[in-house]
């Protein structure tokens, strides 16, 4: 009996309140997956040292991952996750992120259709992964063909709404509303909207309160909280609260909202004025834009080109770009990386010997025996860069990189530089000379960058080596972590 009162009085030492809006975590544990039944049991007692009961920790839990990994998908307040976060067998406590499909036709998408002429020599040893994201309304599976009208009883309608994706006899409906930025980015809302396309001014809430002492209300564009002359005949984003929100912005003389939701977008609203709900995962996408840039259109806008020489966020303006297999095939070099490179590379950026022991799936790695990688990164990676300095001060890294040839014998590279101003990037050697397939060369390359402005986002330049047919180009980013919200 003394054993059950002591278990519960320290149970409930670790049970937090869960005050707060509740949003779907995934929740990672340290331990492997035993059996389906085990893991199961296990992710309801993890939960139940901050929830105070197994009954609270089950209806919070939405799933178990018990393949792949160990770990479950939850409800959680943000208090929770941060409490979950620090329980001894919890490895990680992710947000839950939404991500949009770029197509359901790999293989035609990355230019490698059915037809296409196999190099089984090439296509071995690698891992395909596959992720089932359900059946689309447009799939033949929901055609009407052949069957008779809707009852009679039933006294809805289908209307030709441009942002009406799916509509047949069996009333299978996505309303979506497409949103079109000028530098050309684009992302679907969810939302029900009548009102023909038009360009609008796009401005973020929290950047137009009516007064500053109303700059956080601003934010979820709260009674009010807005000035009517920096809004009028504008587009406002706002983080959503609470509901009908576009009749707080109508009153204020705006053209029309886009609300920023963690929820899952389930379900459609209908609009009084021009407006979408978008997943909080692309709030960057869309701050970032109406830092640099003032217009935006509901349906279609000129795009600007999507490089570093005409976009303020420089590299960070790319997206994952149009895989192209031919050119793969023949990269020319190659920055070589084993397991023991990422290993260093996490030891530099901190991380204990028992957050590693789940990645690398020893507990026997001990940071303070490992050698330290090498430059500045410790990583032999193409890609490079340093973050600015809060303090005025000017920057300076040394990058220690080594590639490998995989073109031609005797290929020798010439390196070509691309600095922003105020920044001085150099690279020894100049050249690089291979004299068989197989060889590696190492080089340095020295960073130097002067102060700048607390505004300034991001700089970005390069490193290219080049013979030819062949052109190996690093990126070399030199970015502000406060403007851009990070640690």
């Amino acid at each position: 009996m003394l054993r059950c009162i002591l278990n519960l009085v320290l149970l409930s030492l670790v049970v937090v309140k869960g005050n707060g809006q509740k949003n779907y975590y995934i929740v990672q544990l340290e331990d492997q997956v035993q059996s389906n039944d085990m893991a199961i049991g296990m992710h309801e007692h993890v939960l139940s040292k901050i929830k105070g009961s197994i009954d609270d920790a089950r209806k919070a839990i939405v799933y178990s991952y018990t393949k792949c990994f160990n770990g479950f998908a939850a409800e959680l307040a943000e208090d929770e996750a941060m409490a979950l976060s620090e329980v001894d067998e919890v490895f990680a406590v992710i947000p839950n992120r939404y991500h949009r499909l770029a197509t359901t036709k790999s293989w035609d998408f990355i230019g490698l259709p059915r037809t296409a002429k196999r190099h089984l020599g090439i296509e071995k040893n690698i891992v395909v992964g596959l992720l089932d994201t359900g059946i689309t309304p447009e799939s033949e599976s929901f055609k009407d063909s052949g069957f008779g009208p809707p009852p009679a009883k039933w006294k809805g309608s289908c209307g030709p709404y441009a942002n009406f994706s799916g509509c047949n006899n069996g009333i299978d409906r996505d309303f979506k509303s497409k949103v079109v930025l000028g530098n050309g980015r684009s992302f679907l809302g969810v939302g029900i909207n009548t009102f023909p396309p038009k360009s609008y001014p796009l401005v973020n809430g929290v950047d137009v309160p009516n007064g500053s002492e109303k700059k956080e209300n601003a934010r979820f564009c709260e009674p009010e909280s807005l000035d009517p002359r920096k809004v009028k005949g504008k587009l406002v984003y706002c983080e959503l609260q609470q509901r009908s929100v576009e009749s707080v912005i109508k009153e204020a003389g705006a053209a029309g909202t886009i609300m920023e939701t963690s929820l899952f977008l389930d379900v459609a609203q209908v609009f009084m004025i021009p407006a979408t709900i978008v997943n909080e995962s692309l709030r960057y996408t869309i701050t970032t834009y109406i830092n640099h840039t003032s217009f935006y259109d509901c349906n279609k806008i000129s795009a600007r080109p999507m490089s570093a020489e005409v976009n303020n966020d420089a590299e960070f303006a790319y997206g994952m770009g149009q895989l192209n297999p031919r050119r793969a095939l023949s990269p020319g070099l190659v920055y070589d990386l084993d397991e023991m490179s990422y290993v260093q590379f996490l030891c530099s950026e901190g991380y204990t010997g028992k957050a590693l022991a789940t990645l690398v799936g020893s507990k026997s790695t001990n940071c303070s025996k490992l050698l330290p990688g090498q430059g500045y990164d410790s990583l032999n990676y193409p890609s490079m860069q340093l973050s600015m300095k809060s303090n005025n001060e000017p920057i300076v890294a040394t990058f220690q990189r080594t590639v490998t040839n995989v073109g031609h014998a005797n290929a020798t590279y010439a390196s070509t530089i691309r600095a922003p101003k105020g920044v001085t990037i150099s690279v020894k050697p100049t050249t690089l000379s291979f004299s068989h397939v197989g060889e590696s060369k190492s080089f340095t390359v020295v960073v130097k960058a002067n102060p700048v402005a607390q505004s300034t986002i991001i700089l970005s330049g390069s490193l290219s080596w080049r013979r030819p047919h062949h052109n190996v180009r690093s990126p070399i980013v030199i970015y502000n972590p406060t403007a851009l919200d990070l640690p």
